[in-house]
This record gives structure tokens, C-alpha cells and sequence, in this order.
């Protein structure tokens, strides 16, 4: 059986609040092979890693700010739960020596992270582009040629490999429904690789296992090894 990369969802954000220094942290602790954040834009143009397209989930006083309605220097003196703080895409690379997994999740993220790894070209390789948005991922394409990408996708169908091969991805992200050992072979049969998400359990560890995905992504990735290391010696017992 070949490896599956664990990879750390925004961080380890079981133990941390998500996509914050010490979620970064605990990810590579933990032993993740890679770790996922998302980018968002400020107002004043700032790559902002957070999921949402708001405070409210967040900080404490649940703040319905729009992310891009505010500047960095706003962004940046929130008080997120437990103390932690919004971190600027730079920042995480200057604190993290594992590949990630760059979602963007806004209109220009694309551009704007492209900027910032044509001044950061060591950190290039590492990087791999993703979005649920295909016009994001085209947008990388032109800003970003020499940039790695994955499409995500809820659930696995035979039109968004179909899409992920015409962009020229290099990995399709599946949610589980539809995504069986046939559908991860069709993938690997186009030349990439085949993510499955989310594992938060034993048996989604299991299915991971059973349908040879390359790829898993998890809130708690060192509770995910354990529970792939179970599945495979269960399915080589």
C-alpha cells in the first residue's frame, strides 16, 4: 500500500483555534505531512489566512465584520478565541517549514499570492494552489505557471474530474460521497492524484484505506495516522 499524506485542516484546528500560529504548530507536532489554510483578502489588499467570510465564528464576541471590509491593521488587532491572532499568508511562511495546502477563497487571492511568492521563491514549491472555484484556479494559471494546483470538490462525479483534468490540476479534492476505489482509480487514470475529505474518524480512515485515496485532509492529524495505521494493519491482517 502506498503512503497517504495526512494533512493538517487549517492547522491542527481539534486542538487550536484553526489557521492561527499555534494550530500551525501543533499541525507539524503532530506529525501532519502538510498543512491547509485559506486566504482571504482585507480591505487594503493583505493575504489574510481565515476560512470565513466574517469574525463571527472566530472571536468570542462573534463580530459579523466582513473580512474584506476591514484593513490589516483592523484584521490584525483582533483577539480571536483563546487569545490567538489573524496571521498574514507571509507569516505562515516564515513559521512553517511543511508544504501547504494554499485555499483561496476570494476574488484576487490568486494575484495577490502570486505576488508574494514571486518575492518568496524558495517557498514556491511547497505551495500547491487550491478552491472549490474554478475561475480561481484558471486565475493562478495565468498569474502563477509554474504552480502546482488542486480542484476540491464536495462529492466525487465524473464532471469534476472532467474539470480538474481540463484545468490541469494536479490533484482532485473529493468530499467522500461518490468516491470509491473505481472513482480513484479513474482519477489516478488521468494523471492525478486523489485527496479525500474529511477524515474524522475510524471508519472514514477506513474508506481511505479501502478506496486508496493519496491524500487525506484532518482536523486532528495525529489522531488520522493513528487511525490509518489501524486501517492498513487491519487490512493487510
Amino acid at each position: 500500500m502506498n503512503p497517504i499524506t495526512v494533512t493538517g485542516h487549517r492547522g491542527a484546528m481539534a486542538h487550536a483555534p484553526e489557521n492561527t500560529a499555534p494550530s500551525l504548530a501543533l499541525a507539524q507536532q503532530h506529525g501532519a505531512d502538510e498543512i491547509e489554510l485559506d486566504i482571504r483578502l482585507s480591505s487594503d489588499g493583505v493575504p489574510v489566512v481565515i476560512h470565513d467570510a466574517t469574525l463571527a465564528r472566530v472571536t468570542d464576541e462573534a463580530r459579523s465584520d466582513l473580512v474584506a471590509d476591514l484593513t490589516w491593521a483592523e484584521l490584525g488587532a483582533v483577539e480571536l478565541a483563546g487569545g490567538a491572532r489573524l496571521l498574514r499568508f507571509e507569516e505562515v511562511l516564515e513559521q512553517t517549514e511543511l508544504p501547504l495546502q494554499v485555499e483561496l477563497k476570494a476574488p484576487g487571492a490568486a494575484e495577490v499570492v502570486g505576488t508574494v511568492l514571486d518575492e518568496r521563491t524558495a517557498d514556491r514549491d511547497r505551495c500547491l494552489l487550491t478552491s472549490f472555484h474554478l475561475d480561481y484556479l484558471i486565475k493562478v494559471g495565468e498569474v502563477m505557471p509554474w504552480a502546482n494546483r488542486g480542484f476540491i470538490v464536495f462529492d466525487y462525479t465524473e464532471e469534476a474530474l472532467a474539470q480538474a483534468v481540463e484545468l490541469g490540476a494536479q490533484t482532485l479534492f473529493s468530499g467522500w460521497p461518490g468516491l470509491t476505489a473505481e472513482a480513484v482509480e479513474r482519477i489516478h487514470d488521468q494523471g492525478l492524484r486523489a485527496g479525500g475529505w474529511l477524515l474524522d474518524d475510524e471508519p472514514r480512515a477506513r474508506l481511505a484505506v479501502e478506496v486508496g485515496v493519496d491524500a487525506v485532509t484532518a482536523d486532528d492529524p495525529r489522531a488520522a495516522r493513528a487511525w490509518l495505521d489501524a486501517a492498513r494493519a487491519e487490512a493487510a491482517a
